[in-house]
């Protein structure tokens, strides 16, 4: 009875059960979304801006804070996003 071919490709979806539906007199199909914690989102970030603050500096940052002003900065800077940074350095985020 699962008909989940539409979420089949989908990440951080998790298909639950099917539920009847009185009202509409039929099945559907239930997932549950398992996004990650903020914490591991945090993670995740840390580790992309220092690599992306190490790619346009060519040095490692002296503490955090400093990729956090940089890239602060850029955004501040409103024609110089810290995304556009990231793309031209065509950085390989695993």
């Amino acid at each position: 009875m699962q008909n989940n071919t539409a979420f089949r490709e989908a990440r951080n979806v998790e298909f639950k059960e099917v539920q009847h539906f009185e009202e509409i007199g039929g099945f559907i199909d239930v997932f549950k979304i398992t996004e990650p914690s903020a914490y591991v989102w945090n993670v995740k970030a840390e580790r992309i801006n220092t690599k992306t603050f190490i790619a346009a500096h060519g040095r490692q940052p002296n503490e955090y804070e400093e990729v956090q002003s940089w890239i602060k900065n850029l955004i501040n800077e409103g024609n110089h996003s810290a995304a556009n940074t990231m793309a031209s350095l065509d950085l390989k985020i695993k």
